[in-house]
């Protein structure tokens, strides 16, 4: 089942986040997960498949020199029925009472959201997911983190609805069971030919791996699906929502790809 929680960390010491923070996370929720379940961790860690969870970046209100005291966020996503409940038991059983370190930063977990009523956290079944999509004629996006894609070992730095969608549903048929498997085929090859683009408001960023700086995208893209049918409208509404759990493109599990879908109202508000 897919959920959406936001862990609240609050700085023990002074050091700054690495330049490669996205990285850094992602071994520090290795860590967490590794004290519930180790097998699990390693597993994970070593299957080359897309991870079933998201994180975002380590977001402060310093970002260049946090001071002890001052409080972060950590968004995480969890895409499969098997990993949350050993991750909330590493919450849940104290594991991290000596807290986690993000490169040189050291944390203590001083919160958790995990109720919808935050714009950002809570649960949603495939089932629910599959039932509540609506068509609709406009779908609006807004990329929260650097995005990108690659294709035939190139990145490509636009959100085009190929990959968008392309993206999407990959993700969706790998976690949401035989019973609701989509045609990647057949939603790839009418992202391409019949969806358009409205309108955009992107700007290119960089974000550092510790392979070296890469460039992305963030900001909000307004498709158009007029030239699609009812049922595949509601089909790419679907996986337009389920973005806000899968992210978007290249390595979601270490902070890039954020994604949220938008009322297309609130396109023109951005």
């Amino acid at each position: 089942m897919p959920n959406a929680i936001v862990l609240l960390l609050q700085r023990m010491n002074e050091r700054r986040l690495p330049a490669a923070v996205g990285e850094c996370t992602h071994g520090a929720f290795f860590y967490l997960l590794k004290q519930a379940d180790p097998a699990l961790a390693d597993h994970l860690h070593d299957n080359p498949e897309r991870k079933p969870f998201t994180l975002s970046a380590v977001q402060e209100e310093e970002c260049e020199q946090a001071h002890t005291g001052g409080s972060a966020g950590l968004r995480i996503t969890f895409l499969d029925d098997d990993l949350w409940p050993p991750f909330a038991g590493a919450l849940l059983h104290g594991c991290v009472k000596a807290g986690v370190r993000i490169g040189e930063a050291e944390y203590g977990l001083s919160g958790l959201l995990t109720a919808a009523g935050h714009p950002l956290v809570g649960p949603a079944t495939y089932a629910e997911l599959w039932e509540q999509a609506r068509p609709a004629e406009l779908i609006a996006v807004r990329f929260d983190a650097p995005t990108l894609f690659k294709s035939q070992g190139k990145d490509v730095f636009q959100p085009t609805p190929r990959y968008v969608w392309q993206s999407w549903v990959r993700t969706w048929n790998a976690h949401c069971g035989p019973k609701r498997l989509l045609d990647e085929t057949r939603v790839v090859e009418l992202a391409e030919n019949r969806v358009t683009v409205e309108d955009t408001e992107l700007e290119t960023c960089s974000v550092v791996l510790a392979g070296g700086r890469i460039e992305g995208f963030v900001g909000t893209w307004l498709y158009g699906l007029q030239a699609l049918s009812t049922e595949d409208q509601r089909t790419f509404a679907l996986l337009a929502d389920f973005a806000f759990y899968a992210g978007t493109g290249r390595k979601t599990a270490m902070g890039l790809g954020q994604t949220v879908r938008l009322m297309p109202s609130e396109f023109e508000e951005e």
